[in-house]
């Protein structure tokens, strides 16, 4: 049923990292060995900071994860939590704008009439507390996300 609607995205539909874009770019437009093997050296350590840190947070997760599973496993037994074995780990992210543009027309082509009809963004950001619960919140475009001191 949902292999009409869920699909894996190619690699050229994911957002790119602008430090990646710009050491590869260095890469590409390198005109001596050195140089080049300066920006390849400098990009390899990005990509290696990037997988230490997921690796960090994967191992965090996991934390999170079995402490809630152990308080939900022995809930009944004690009332408190010990906050020095306690361990919270949430990601939080939002949506391309433009995909929760509504009214939705899907893959059909519409009218000119009603391209000219004004269709609002909704916002979408989800905060998923691992091991716990999955919240998700949607606004209309023009709320404000950041509030400044």
């Amino acid at each position: 049923m949902f292999k009409t609607h869920l699909r894996f995205r190619d690699i050229a539909e994911h957002a790119q990292c602008d430090v990646c874009y710009r050491l590869r770019s260095k890469i590409k437009k390198a005109k001596t060995k050195a140089e080049k093997d300066a920006a390849t050296q400098n990009y390899s350590k990005h990509l290696l900071s990037q997988w230490l840190d997921r690796q960090q947070y994967w191992a965090m997760r996991a934390l999170s994860r079995q402490f809630f599973s152990q308080q939900l496993h022995f809930a009944r037994r004690h009332c408190q939590t010990d906050l020095k074995s306690s361990l919270l780990v949430l990601i939080q992210d939002g949506m391309d704008q433009a995909k929760l543009r509504v009214p939705r027309f899907g893959y059909y082509r519409i009218s000119k009439a009603m391209e000219k009809v004004y269709r609002p963004a909704l916002h979408l950001v989800g905060t998923w507390i691992h091991g716990w619960k999955l919240g998700l919140c949607v606004t209309d475009e023009d709320v404000k996300k950041i509030v400044k001191p």
